[in-house]
């Protein structure tokens, strides 16, 4: 069944089902009294047991009822909340479909005076119960620090008849890390940000590195074996092969590069039969040891070092050749190169993947493998499609041109003069959902607290389109230094709409205003239209694309289309090189003073708006004349607030907040750069 007809059946079934006649609504709880209880299978399994838990705690907290948690070894109460699988499913007439439900969908119903939430194993009754307290009765999970659960001493459930299932199977929102290492309290500490009861009631289904031990009451977690993440040092370990099989790996310069020491740079000659043993092998012992996966990863290097033996080169040569919309060969009398090689590297490496997964799949059939569309192997290939058991995870990630820059994110995907007219990142993934049977995306955004929250308004979009494609799996990447800035924002939005791509953004952003910002709220999105606006950043100036090497003449001599930068006036970008104006900058001031004036009691609140605020901050200490007063008392704030929450790295260059400080206070004092130039002539690839 393809993409396109299987959801339409799911949608259908959603809406014959509504049209179904009628049951009367239920009355859980009213005036703080219930005769319900909650029932579960006696052989329940621990989500499904924590699901009942959950419901019961939040009845309890919202209406102060007891709702009391049995099993269905006995008599079929005559109020009950049936959750999971009770057997006395069958008796009531209600049958489920486990198979159609998978491991997140669930069904919920009403049925005389019961309830019915019977949902996949492990995750789909615990989502039934987490949409149940979102969606019909006002619970909210904002932060770790912020939640709502509204006081109602009468709690109905309308009539209500429907499955739900997961537009995107696989959903993650990375919380630590990032290009710069800007950490968060405990980075990659799965026990603080990475809260397996926040990621459960949000909806997000994987944990990097948590595979192996997430606590079973959350449901698992969609299990990847050792990704997603540039693992070719893993599949054939340098520390074994390099000494006695140096041909396993790139050819570069005339030296075979096996990088012993570096995760992300070690590179394979991927047309090397040997080396597609070695790998399947590795692989397949990875599926011995942990057969119930949900997924094994084959991701390509994290460098451009990439192998140019002669095979490996007729390989690129042989899939090369896409261009953008023209879909046609590359003009003839180019240099064989990174340049021209485009499509190429996306193919020289699907056919390795495909020899692998062909390898695999006669001992695991149902094994599914995961690779990046990332960097040079981002664009489409001609003549290749990845096997059936081949997940893509398309990267919309610009390094192609000389730089590495992510996507202009004050743009959905696939809008904007970088996103669409230049770099066509909504087409090449409409192509590899074409050609390949699964896709996910492997996004990032830049709405870090060293800059301002312009994505906001093209989040429900983005994930729109995502979906119109039939993209199956979400992995959002780039937050660093929650809660500073508006990332705590942003990352709820976008958990939102990972679940449900038609979630109400804007009725969201005042939900979570009022909630975590409180009586500053009013001042904090005027502070965000303020942002939001072209006119309060500088002009694009074709500067921005000069950080590696001189690209005016690379971009009017490469095959691209060439940009027109008079076409960015209305584009703040999301690059690094956005400036906001003096006057917004002062606007922004005034603003936050208001804020903070207005929850100056409210300790936890006024914590909030100072995090939130050091965007501002970072703004002020990078762009405004040294000369400005402000400045001396802004750095020192700044550097406090970073401590507080233990962040790694402050700035465009990853400073300390200590050397980040000494840095401005020079800049004060004798008008130093605050960076030091970086060299201009180095290429990206040799």
């Amino acid at each position: 069944m393809n993409k396109f007809y299987k959801r339409m059946w799911v949608i259908s079934i959603v809406f014959l089902m509504q049209s179904a006649v009628a049951q009367a609504a239920v009355t859980i709880v009213k005036d703080g009294r219930s005769e319900y209880s909650i029932v579960v299978a006696k052989d329940a399994i621990p989500a499904e047991r924590f699901a009942a838990e959950e419901l019961a705690l939040h009845i309890k907290q919202m209406s102060g009822a007891d709702l009391k948690i049995i099993d269905d070894t006995g008599p079929l109460p005559k109020h009950a909340i049936l959750l999971g699988r009770p057997r006395y499913l069958v008796d009531i007439g209600v049958k489920s479909d486990w198979l159609q439900l998978g491991k997140e969908g669930y069904r919920i119903r009403t049925l005389g005076s019961h309830l019915i939430i019977a949902g996949g194993r492990p995750r789909g009754t615990m989502y039934g119960v987490y949409d149940l307290l979102q969606e019909h009765w006002g619970c909210r999970w904002f932060t770790m620090d912020t939640s709502v659960v509204p006081r109602k001493s009468t709690l109905n459930v309308p009539d209500l008849n429907a499955i739900h299932r997961p537009v995107f199977e696989f959903r993650d929102v990375m919380v630590a890390g990032g290009s710069y290492g800007q950490g968060c309290p405990g980075q990659y500490d799965e026990s603080d940000i990475r809260d397996d009861l926040y990621a459960a009631r949000n909806h997000w289904n994987f944990k990097i590195r948590a595979f192996q031990n997430k606590d079973e009451r959350y449901g698992g977690s969609f299990r990847i074996l050792y990704g997603p993440s540039h693992n070719y040092r893993w599949l054939v370990d340098p520390d074994k092969y390099s000494t006695e099989h140096p041909e396993y790996y790139a050819l570069s310069k005339g030296k075979r590069l096996s990088y012993k020491f570096s995760v992300n740079e070690a590179e394979l000659c991927l047309t090397n039969p040997d080396v597609v043993r070695v790998a399947a092998q590795t692989i397949s012992g990875w599926l011995r040891e942990h057969p119930d996966a949900d997924m094994c990863f084959i991701g390509q290097s994290d460098t451009p070092q990439y192998c140019k033996c002669d095979n490996c080169t007729a390989s690129r040569k042989r899939y090369g050749g896409w261009d953008g919309a023209r879909r046609v060969q590359l003009p003839a009398g180019l240099p064989t190169d990174y340049w021209t090689e485009f499509g190429g590297f996306a193919g020289w490496q699907i056919e390795f993947i495909n020899k692998v997964a062909e390898t695999v799949e006669k001992e695991f059939p149902n094994a599914r493998i995961g690779t990046y569309a990332y960097w040079h192997a981002r664009k489409p290939p001609r003549g290749i499609k990845p096997h059936k058991n081949v997940v893509i995870w398309y990267c919309p990630f610009n390094a192609g041109m000389g730089g590495q820059f992510h996507r202009c994110d004050c743009h959905s995907v696939d809008t904007g003069p970088i996103n669409d007219d230049f770099e066509s990142f909504g087409e090449e993934l409409g192509e590899w959902t074409r050609i390949a049977k699964q896709v996910y995306v492997y996004d990032y955004w830049l709405g870090t607290w060293m800059g301002q929250p312009i994505n906001i308004p093209t989040l429900r979009q983005t994930m729109r389109f995502y979906r119109k494609l039939g993209v199956e799996g979400i992995d959002l990447d780039g937050i660093r230094g929650i809660p500073a800035g508006f990332e705590w924002l942003t990352f709820w939005l976008w958990s939102q709409l990972a679940w449900n791509p038609d979630f109400d953004v804007d009725q969201g952003i005042d939900e979570f205003c009022a909630a975590y910002y409180g009586a500053a709220s009013p001042y904090i999105k005027q502070y965000m239209n303020l942002t939001g606006r072209p006119d309060s950043y500088e002009m694009t100036s074709v500067q921005l694309f000069q950080s590696t090497r001189d690209r005016t003449k690379r971009y009017t001599d490469d095959p691209y289309r060439p940009i027109k930068f008079d076409k960015l006036k209305n584009c703040q970008l999301g690059f690094r090189g956005r400036v906001m104006t003096a006057d917004a900058i002062n606007r922004g001031y005034d603003l936050f003073g208001k804020a903070m004036k207005a929850v100056v009691n409210d300790t936890k609140t006024l914590k909030h708006v100072e995090y939130t605020r050091m965007g501002l901050q970072f703004a002020m200490l990078e762009w405004l004349p040294r000369t400005d007063p402000r400045l001396n008392g802004e750095v020192e704030r700044l550097v406090q607030l970073a401590k507080e929450l233990d962040l790694q790295a402050v700035g465009y260059r990853g400073m300390t907040p200590d050397q980040y400080r000494d840095a401005v206070k020079k800049k004060i004092k004798t008008g130093a750069p605050l960076y030091p130039p970086r060299p201009s002539n180095k290429p990206l690839v040799e």
